[in-house]
């Protein structure tokens, strides 16, 4: 369990490192990746545990409100513990080795982030706010987290594969 937490928090460090540090920039005319979302996502496709992937898009999302500043503290931890929660469906649906679970999660999740970014911002935002959120090419946004995510998802399934198969060795 402490092994466990220690990963976590070393990717929610890495997350927010190639976030907002400021000599790390991974934007492409302006648009940045949703690796929250894409961590959030692969973690509740791969682990046995539920919990896992709500700890995760909590803590990720209270980091991105620390290190942003602009939105209210828990605006991000809300919506990204809600997706996290709702990201460990796709097992009951899909084989979580597939790349079709992966996109399919994705493109569903990026739409949920984006109703709940709106339901969320209509409470707590300003509506200049709302619009410089919206300024952003979604699209743009979209493919690009999803590109971030074909090159993560062998990555995570190597993992993944090597941690089950060292679980089956020590049963």
């Amino acid at each position: 369990m402490i092994k466990r937490f220690f990963i976590d928090l070393f990717l929610i460090l890495s997350m927010v490192m190639l976030l907002y540090v400021r000599y790390i920039n991974i934007t492409i005319y302006g648009v940045r990746p949703d690796i929250l979302l894409v961590f959030v996502i692969l973690i509740a496709l791969f682990e046995e545990e539920n919990l896992h992937s709500i700890f995760l898009g909590f803590l990720g999302g209270m980091a991105m409100d620390f290190m942003s500043g602009s939105t209210p503290l828990g605006f991000n931890a809300g919506i990204y513990l809600l997706i996290g929660y709702a990201a460990t469906a796709p097992h009951r649906f899909f084989n979580a080795e597939s790349i079709l679970a992966l996109i399919l999660s994705l493109t569903g999740f990026f739409a949920v982030h984006i109703i709940l970014y709106l339901g969320f911002g209509y409470l707590f935002l300003s509506s200049e706010e709302m619009v410089g959120y919206f300024n952003i090419s979604i699209l743009y946004k979209y493919i690009y987290t999803l590109a971030i995510s074909l090159i993560l998802f062998p990555i995570f399934r190597s993992i993944y594969q090597f941690i089950s198969s060292v679980k089956k060795h020590d049963a």
